[in-house]
């Protein structure tokens, strides 16, 4: 028969094994191929950035680390999958602003929650938009964007990303802050958006610069604005928003990584730490992040926590005053 002073020594050992466990688990991880889920098509920035980010991470770990894209649905798609996944460090959601603050207040239904099904692990860059216009309109300026929108109600077709996209809403607060209105046209991503508005076809649309440069400098498309409290380096000769005479209005995306929820915090940690330092190494950030015209923003989880916690509260009020709402 097992005495009280027995059972209460094992009890004692086994509470002081736990956390030696748990650092041999840390220690061990990864021991496994890790997969990281990014909600967009192949080609783009981020998934250019993800791979980049992918080679490091395999040099730092000596493991497998494939990027598996699951895009559709404004994000949805990968979101959810990955938010179901088994919360043991193998499957990273490679997020961003709009699937996690957003999307809640634009769905009826959504089938995760962000808060709930996701633990921030860190925040990696930042990209601001520019306004840009067709070269086939005759507007150079945001006074003259006003202007023409005015005197031409419904004219001006602007693009997005497709319904209910970061593009699509920011667009439509941008007009509700000015008072114009356009007509709303929803493509499948920035490369559609950059050859219809080459062609013409298209008038106005927020995007990242660097993605239609070369139309820029072909003169079929014009930078009018930047869509955020700095100049782009990209395009250093075009004036902010504000300093053009226009609201305060900002159109911004960050991306950053997250595990489902109740994943160990020691996991979290780690790869929170390992991307931080592969993103703050200046030959990374060089090429893969200011190479794409996107800014650094490194935040580690609580930090990263907060800046989710801020631009929830601003979705959920802009999207209240738009009355904008998707089954």
């Amino acid at each position: 028969m097992i005495s009280r002073r027995d059972f209460t020594l094992s009890l004692g050992c086994a509470t002081l094994a736990s956390p030696l466990m748990q650092a041999r688990a840390q220690a061990a991880y990864p021991n496994k191929p890790v997969k990281i889920v990014i909600p967009w098509p192949v080609g783009g920035a981020v998934d250019n950035h993800s791979r980049a980010l992918s080679v490091d991470l395999q040099k730092k770990w000596n493991q497998t680390v494939i990027i598996e894209a699951r895009p559709g649905g404004n994000g949805i798609i990968g979101a959810e999958y990955s938010a179901r996944s088994a919360p043991d460090g193998y499957t990273i959601y490679n997020g961003n602003d709009s699937s996690i603050c957003m999307l809640p207040f634009l769905y009826k239904t959504l089938s995760y929650d962000p808060i709930k099904d996701f633990e921030p692990v860190v925040c990696m860059m930042a990209g601001v938009s520019t306004a840009l216009v067709a070269a086939s309109l005759p507007i150079k300026s945001f006074k003259e964007l006003i202007d023409y929108a005015k005197a031409n109600p419904g004219k001006i077709n602007y693009g997005s990303f497709g319904i209910g996209s970061k593009t699509h809403v920011d667009t439509e607060a941008l007009s509700l802050l000015t008072g114009i209105k356009m007509t709303h046209i929803p493509y499948k991503g920035i490369a559609d958006v950059n050859a219809a508005m080459a062609a013409g076809e298209l008038h106005f649309a927020l995007g990242i610069a660097s993605a239609v440069m070369p139309n820029i400098q072909k003169g079929l498309i014009r930078p009018i604005f930047v869509a955020g409290e700095q100049r782009t380096p990209v395009l250093p000769d075009v004036p902010t928003i504000k300093e053009a005479g226009g609201p305060d209005f900002v159109s911004r995306s960050w991306f950053g990584l997250f595990f489902p929820a109740k994943t160990p915090a020691a996991i979290v940690d780690k790869v929170a730490n390992d991307v931080a330092e592969i993103s703050e190494s200046a030959a990374f950030k060089e090429r893969y992040v200011l190479g794409f015209g996107l800014d650094p923003l490194v935040l580690k989880p609580a930090a990263f926590r907060e800046l989710i916690q801020k631009d929830t509260a601003f979705y959920r009020d802009a999207l209240a005053k738009l009355n904008l709402k998707l089954e």
